[in-house]
């Protein structure tokens, strides 16, 4: 049985009250969806819908920042202590199956809006509720680095080739990939990346005359080594140059911001 309810509507008592951060910035945090998979059946363990989640529940969480922008979540040092049903179901005892995409509570794949301003985290377990249970508890802690205040800087004549490196504000870049786009209708591809990603805020290009050259953001991903990590970027422009100015939104202030987190969720179960 697999039971989904992604529209608000239908998710009671699932807000937090709006919470202040160190800066005097707030941040809300809301449930806005409820997916619940059970085993259809324990007799054949591959009897189930191709692409169907294991087993387990999940409840995705969106949180938005009134002011500045959200880089990232720490998975690592985020947490979640309580994952019950009114039945007093530990949604959290249960393991995953050893073939399941279940990475832990805190899923693997947070979605950062283009402003920045809003996440949507997915909180999971590996157990569905008990028979009859009508709410569920979450409590844990979620980490954030968020950035506030921009400035934004140029640099240009920068050598739209392979292995270029540049400086832009103090953050160092490599160029991985530029020139034809081979494979979209876009007239040039250019790949960037860089040891400072955590500082970006956005990019742009401008031609040698000034004028901004359109272009879009294809990937944006993070490679981590121990505490090192290299931010690399895939972009989509609308004209093919062979030098360009690359103007960076660099984050003035980076901090980290730890939000409690305390949600109940009711959806008739």
């Amino acid at each position: 049985m697999t039971l989904r309810l992604f529209a608000p509507l239908f998710i009671l008592a699932a807000a937090a009250p709006p919470q202040e951060t160190a800066g005097g910035g707030k941040i809300k945090v809301e449930a806005v969806g409820l997916h619940i998979n059970k085993a259809p059946y324990l007799g054949d363990k591959d009897f189930a819908r191709p692409m169907e989640p294991t087993p387990g529940t999940l409840v995705s969480v969106l949180v938005v920042l009134d002011e500045g922008g959200i880089i990232r979540l720490d998975a690592n040092k985020s947490k979640l202590a309580k994952f019950a049903d009114d039945k007093g179901t530990d949604l959290l005892a249960a393991k995953p199956a050893g073939d399941s995409f279940n990475s832990g509570p805190i899923g693997a794949f947070p979605k950062i809006s283009k402003d920045q301003k809003a996440i949507l985290v997915d909180l999971q377990a590996a157990a569905a509720p008990a028979a009859g249970a009508k709410s569920l508890t979450l409590e844990g802690s979620l980490s954030f680095t968020v950035g506030k205040d921009q400035e934004a800087v140029k640099q240009e004549k920068v050598a739209a080739r392979k292995d270029a490196a540049f400086k832009v504000g103090g953050l160092e870049f490599k160029i991985k990939e530029a020139g034809k786009n081979e494979f979209g209708d876009d007239p040039m591809r250019i790949s960037l990346e860089s040891k400072d990603g955590l500082k970006v805020a956005r990019i742009r290009f401008f031609d040698s005359a000034g004028t901004e050259i359109e272009s879009r953001l294809d990937s944006h991903g993070v490679m981590s080594m121990g505490d090192e990590a290299t931010h690399s970027w895939d972009f989509a422009l609308k004209k093919l140059v062979q030098t360009v100015t690359v103007e960076v939104a660099v984050w003035k202030k980076v901090t980290v911001v730890d939000v409690p987190l305390k949600l109940g969720v009711s959806a008739g179960l």
